[in-house]
């Protein structure tokens, strides 16, 4: 199924998988993942869900990995801060401008 981009464009599972393949191949896939990595740690993205991951444990039991990844995962997709979020985008486009000059 295709995918819409930032833009609402649509992209094509083909498409995408080519421009993951680059970004791999070239490292910036790596370079990127790290530049996010830094960017959540410094906005404390990873404390608030480490934070909200051992309260969650707490409450729970029996603990249910199912549940414990869903709450988890919900909240960590939806508080991604909007700067962050920008940052990366950003430099994905612009690698992938980089790649369309070529």
């Amino acid at each position: 199924m295709p995918s819409r981009d930032t833009n609402g464009s649509v992209v094509s599972d083909e498409m995408y998988a080519q421009i993951q393949r680059r970004l791999l191949e070239s490292g910036e896939w790596d370079r990127i993942y790290r530049m996010l990595e830094l960017k959540l740690n410094e906005s404390g993205w990873m404390d608030e869900l480490h934070d909200h991951a051992k309260e969650l444990a707490r409450q729970m039991y029996p603990i249910s990995v199912r549940k414990m990844t869903d709450s988890v995962s919900s909240k960590a997709s939806s508080e991604v801060p909007e700067n962050v979020k920008a940052e990366v985008t950003a430099k994905i486009r612009q690698y992938l401008d980089s790649q369309l000059e070529k």
